[in-house]
């Protein structure tokens, strides 16, 4: 059996899977020696073509039925809207199909697995540059011209019909624009901009389970878009196309928003905040940061036109927006935990200055509160200083906050003035105070937080 392997035509990259291949060698060669051909699709290959180490591998099989992917040791994956099956080794083998769209979501498809030939099956697929197919021979099969587009860096369609069958589709192309740096071509936008016209992405106009699903899918699609190196390309294209305003029109409403200049050089809130997510993005953010970045804000989104450029108390009213976002996007609790506190806390982490505060301001951001709505800073402290992990999140965002300030989007970012390493000192010497009973036995009560918080500020003074 010839074996499968990854080859970059431009850099001459050649990366074998026999090792991975031999492990399934039967499971291939008995459907090979049937006259089934079976391609690597997709991503792998896109990836590969660009020099880039493939995540997953996709594979499609051609010439086959259901009997003879079993009969080869492959076992169907149940419940799955279209015939895969999986091989000894946990990977996806799909037949070739087509799909004709019948209802809302992603399982509103009638499938056809019969007779499907490669090309067909590439067909479906929404751009050229997602639509390559390899031999084992290491032979790309690139019918529509995908490698053209990355050469190009741009992004088209091959079916406008068939993409608009799938809205996420949508935020999908904003993924591969930030990932890969492309530029979308006139047809895709005119085909999105008519997507969203339609209301294909407006939650009121589909199914409870369909508009669920459409959150679930967008969520995914920019936590992935979180992790490419210039995150901001993502909105971009969401807010070209129109997209941004009926998925996230409390990010929306950034733009426009305008800041003081002598402190805000770059622009308005929508350039501060995709600077701030690139930022986060050099900085090697998490997921569950980059989300608390794009949210600490979105207070300013709802200051009055006549107010500007200021935003007197964004922080305090950006706070219940955040749990707006939160429970639209139905985010994990670790995200909303984080992100409404760096919408409450962000400017204080530089703008402290007594030891008092910088004491409360540690302690709510090391604290691991079920409560996020803390009212009372310093009953709260003697349950704090529990999580540093959490302050360093903390702290990351508000300098990604602080750095996104550039008035040159050419130009570096502005130096980082967040000092971590001082927050991470008060945060374990306040740690290490502890009240003893039996020292102040005078002490009862909320007197008991009264007098840790001030032995703590007092532990402090050595910093």
């Amino acid at each position: 059996m010839a074996q499968f392997f990854f080859f970059n035509e431009q850099s001459r990259w050649l990366i074998t899977l026999e090792k991975r291949m031999r492990k399934i060698k039967n499971e291939v060669s008995n459907l090979e020696m049937k006259g089934v051909e079976v391609y690597l699709v997709g991503g792998a290959v896109r990836d590969a073509y660009l020099g880039l180490k493939p995540k997953d591998l996709d594979w499609v099989v051609v010439g086959a039925s259901h009997d003879m992917m079993v009969d080869a040791g492959f076992t169907l994956v149940p419940a799955a809207v279209f015939p895969v099956y999986l091989c000894s080794e946990g990977e996806e083998y799909a037949l070739a199909r087509t799909e004709v769209k019948t209802g809302q979501g992603d399982k509103g498809f009638e499938i056809n697995a019969e007779g499907v030939t490669l090309i067909e099956d590439l067909g479906r697929r929404e751009a050229p540059m997602c639509a390559m197919a390899q031999k084992s021979d290491g032979t790309i099969i690139d019918v529509y011209g995908g490698r053209e587009d990355l050469d190009n860096k741009v992004y088209r369609i091959i079916d406008r019909n068939a993409f608009k069958e799938d809205a996420v589709r949508i935020t999908r192309a904003a993924r591969f624009a930030a990932k890969y740096g492309l530029t979308l071509d006139p047809e895709a936008v005119e085909v999105m901009r008519e997507m969203v016209e339609d209301g294909l992405l407006t939650m009121e106009n589909l199914s409870s389970r369909v508009a669920l699903s459409l959150r679930d899918r967008f969520f995914r699609e920019m936590c992935k878009a979180f992790k490419t190196d210039k995150p901001s390309r993502f909105f971009e294209v969401l807010s070209e196309i129109g997209a941004l305003e009926v998925l996230l029109p409390q990010v929306h409403a950034f733009h426009g928003q305008t800041q003081p200049e002598k402190w805000h050089p770059e622009g308005d809130v929508f350039e501060h905040v995709m600077q701030c997510l690139d930022v986060g993005a050099s900085l090697g953010c998490s997921e569950k940061e980059m989300f608390a970045i794009l949210c600490h804000d979105l207070g300013k989104g709802l200051t009055p036109k006549e107010e500007l450029p200021k935003h007197i108390g964004h922080e305090k009213s950006g706070v219940p927006v955040t749990e707006e976002v939160c429970n639209l996007l139905n985010v994990p609790k670790d995200f909303k935990k984080l992100a409404l506190i760096v919408t409450e806390y962000h400017l204080k982490v530089y703008t402290v200055k007594k030891p008092g505060k910088i004491h409360d301001l540690v302690a709510i951001c090391s604290s691991d509160l079920e409560d996020m709505e803390i009212h009372d800073v310093v009953a709260k402290c003697s349950h704090s200083f529990k999580d540093v992990e959490f302050l360093r999140s903390v702290m990351s965002c508000s300098m990604a906050d602080q750095m996104g300030r550039r008035k040159d989007r050419a130009g570096p970012f502005p130096t980082k003035a967040v000092d971590l390493d001082f927050y991470e000192e008060v945060f374990h010497v306040c740690k290490a105070v502890k009240f003893d009973p039996k020292k102040w036995p005078d002490k009862k009560g909320p007197a008991i937080a009264d007098w840790v918080r001030q032995l703590r500020i007092q532990a402090m003074g050595a910093l």
